[in-house]
């Protein structure tokens, strides 16, 4: 090929319409310019130059034959996919399960123990397409993947949380439903429990302008702090609240939450979870001696059979959102929001035990 002049190479500076298509000429062009001009230019200008796209200019710079001489691609093979069966197979990822087996220190008995959990192999949209794609080989995006799981009529929703059970306490929840179904469920069932509350924020949202950024949700450490015992029943509503450094033992449980409330007491079914307060010697012979009758073989690591559970998250929501600084507002703010709360709630909540007694029969234990 003949070397261009200088005054050759100048009028080939001139802007070209090809129509947008790589000719033979075009082709030509774009090698000389690339191996005569000092400087090189570069593939956006030599694309300027012949009015062609710059892809199509980094498509045929490494070409050894001109356009004519060269055959068309041949199109990737069109894989006809059925549907049915990618869903098929995604809805059966999705479905996989395993075994997790969980571990849990008991400090009061020094021990270990194990539970094994059922749990999802793959719970997010981003595992069950990457492991999709890992056995067919398959580049499907995980937006793919939700449309067909959606198709087939899959949600997303947010997690239930329920009782770390091993699997002589699944058998005990069970055994513990049917037989108070079976009986029938005192009318005038009283639930309680403790709880502790503090001042530190958790309502974990936060309104922001333009530009800013939320604040960082910060724990303060060896805060001010409270512990609260309630009642609840079908018109039936107490709450006793204990100095900041209280430790409730057996003796301190019966002096400042069954003693004062013992009217009450004596005309329902008292129900009150496994705690050592609870469970103690001294408790139990103080309620034999007073005619308390209880709610008995409640099961362990129940909390969610418990209406007064919801109670306690109503409060803490409320008393965080007004945000307490301080003990006395603590204990003013948990008192405020107790007595607030409709009794309607209450006793809907309550009504509430035996569904949830149901659900227990139903499931089988098959609580994680």
């Amino acid at each position: 090929m003949v070397r261009l002049t200088r005054a050759q190479l100048a009028k080939t500076r001139l802007r070209y319409d090809f129509r947008g298509t790589m000719s033979d000429a075009a082709w030509y062009l774009l090698k000389d310019w690339k191996r005569f001009e000092n400087p090189t230019p570069s593939n956006a200008a030599c694309a300027h130059r012949l009015g062609l796209a710059p892809a199509t200019v980094q498509y045929w710079i490494n070409r050894e034959d001109p356009p004519s001489m060269t055959p068309p691609p041949v199109p990737p093979a069109v894989v006809v996919k059925n549907k049915d069966s990618i869903r098929r197979r995604l809805v059966g990822i999705a479905r996989e399960t395993t075994i997790r087996t969980g571990e849990k220190f008991s400090r009061v008995r020094r021990s270990r123990s194990t539970r094994d959990v059922v749990t999802i192999k793959f719970p997010t949209i981003s595992t069950v397409c990457r492991e999709y794609n890992a056995r067919t080989g398959d580049n499907m995006q995980p937006w793919t993947v939700r449309r067909h799981l959606k198709a087939v009529g899959f949600r997303s929703v947010k997690k239930a949380r329920g009782p770390f059970l091993s699997v002589k306490g699944k058998a005990a929840r069970v055994q513990f439903a049917r037989d108070l179904l079976r009986q029938g469920i005192p009318k005038n069932i009283a639930f309680s429990d403790e709880s502790k509350f503090d001042c530190n924020d958790h309502v974990g949202y936060q309104w922001v302008g333009p530009g800013q950024n939320p604040l960082v949700l910060h724990t303060t450490q060896g805060g001010e702090t409270l512990l609260a015992w309630a009642v609840i029943g079908h018109n039936i509503r107490r709450l006793e609240l204990f100095p900041g450094d209280t430790r409730l033992g057996s003796q301190q449980y019966v002096a400042m939450c069954l003693q004062p409330n013992l009217a009450l007491l004596r005309h329902t079914t008292f129900q009150e979870d496994n705690a050592r307060a609870h469970t103690a010697v001294h408790t139990q012979a103080w309620l034999a001696a007073n005619n308390v009758t209880t709610l008995p073989n409640w099961p362990a690591f129940s909390p969610d059979l418990s209406p007064i559970e919801n109670i306690w998250s109503i409060l803490k929501r409320e008393v965080s959102r007004r945000a307490p600084f301080g003990y006395d507002e603590l204990r003013r703010f948990v008192r405020e929001e107790f007595d607030n709360i409709p009794p309607s709630v209450i006793n809907n909540l309550v009504a509430s035990f035996e569904k949830r007694l149901r659900a227990v029969v139903r499931a089988r234990g098959n609580q994680v």
